[in-house]
């Protein structure tokens, strides 16, 4: 991002530029609605609209405002970045892998991190934080299934063990192509990570749907359900479908009301806010988190 064309001010000795007091009030606001989001989620399992929505308004305004003296690419970065989001968001809200709550964070983020314009190498900022999502969102996501597991082994090492036996064509093919290509290696040492894929593939898929029929799958009073609860069985009067399984949104959550249903069962999934926190704060630091690592092993 450019400096906007005005005089930097000095306080106590240092000085502040509008475009790094910009920057410093994108990360304030969104480091803030990352760690109550964070905590709503965890709590409740839901990021209320009006922190959300807050985010939006917030980010928005603050690039209106920096653009009024002719920085027009203030605002065009925090629109590209909205509709990157905007369309990624979309995506896992309609294949229902996400809540309500999480795309509508993701459209703040977006905004707030932007895509800068003219195009540079901070352009990519939003892609960092994205790839950073996915991967530590696949990781935090496995601890916390194993974490979930761990607290009901009861039900899930029988379900876990049942699976196995009934997939265990499956997983005798997996553990050979595995061998196949680790027997490979001498030849083409880069096979050794393939090796790895198809076993470590069947063994992760066995283990998410273990977990989400023992941890996540859960019969709940319809008074508790709310926008964004991910529906996993129709609910039926007689023979006809009243609302089919999907994510509840708030006319679905009034159909059933109307019909007196007492209760649905949903699939409440991981709490994953927090890995946006993670996410964010790798955007933020990840040089310098790199570094201290480094440091830490090597001395």
């Amino acid at each position: 991002m450019r400096y906007i064309k005005i005089t930097p001010n000095k306080f106590k000795g240092v000085l502040f530029y509008p475009a790094m007091a910009l920057d410093l009030l994108l990360i304030s606001i969104s480091a803030t609605t990352l760690l109550i989001a964070t905590y709503t989620d965890l709590k409740t399992r839901e990021v209320p609209d009006w922190l959300n929505y807050g985010l939006l308004i917030a980010v928005f305004g603050v690039r209106a405002i920096y653009s009024i003296e002719g920085e027009w690419h203030i605002l065009l970065s925090g629109v590209l970045g909205f509709l990157v989001s905007f369309g990624l968001a979309s995506l896992f809200y309609y294949t229902h892998q996400w809540g309500g709550g999480d795309s509508k964070l993701l459209m703040g983020l977006g905004a707030a991190i932007g895509v800068s314009y003219p195009f540079t190498g901070l352009s990519l900022n939003l892609f960092f934080f994205l790839f950073g999502l996915l991967i530590l969102g696949a990781f935090y996501g496995l601890c916390w299934m194993g974490y979930a597991a761990y607290l009901n082994k009861t039900n899930f090492l029988p379900l876990w063990k049942e699976s196995l036996h009934l997939k265990r064509h499956l997983h005798l093919t997996t553990g050979l192509t595995s061998l196949l290509l680790l027997g490979l290696t001498p030849i083409q040492p880069l096979l050794l990570i393939l090796a790895l894929i198809p076993f470590l593939l069947f063994h992760s898929f066995i283990f998410i749907k273990s977990v989400e029929k023992t941890c996540f799958i859960k019969h709940i009073p319809l008074h508790k359900a709310t926008e964004g609860d991910w529906m996993v069985e129709d609910v039926k009067v007689g023979r006809k479908i009243l609302v089919s399984s999907k994510t509840l949104e708030k006319e679905d959550l009034a159909i059933l009301r109307a019909a007196n249903i007492p209760s649905i069962v949903i699939k409440e999934g991981v709490p994953f806010v927090p890995s946006f926190l993670l996410s964010y704060v790798l955007l933020l630091f990840g040089k310098e988190l790199w570094a201290w690592g480094l440091r830490l092993v090597f001395g």
